[in-house]
């Protein structure tokens, strides 16, 4: 998954950029994002409706 995120992240008419410094950077973001998305305790969550 984070290699997908890697390639959405690069726009379509610049040459695409691939370390492992960035796909650790996206990892990253993906982690944070599945984060606020299942409500785990000490992250960002979405509001919830009431």
């Amino acid at each position: 998954m984070a290699v997908r995120l890697l390639y959405l992240r690069a726009h379509y008419r610049s040459p695409l950029e691939f370390s492992s410094e960035l796909l650790d950077d996206s990892a990253a973001q993906l982690d944070r994002c599945a984060g606020s998305w299942s409500g785990r305790p000490g992250r960002r969550s979405a509001p919830t409706k009431r």
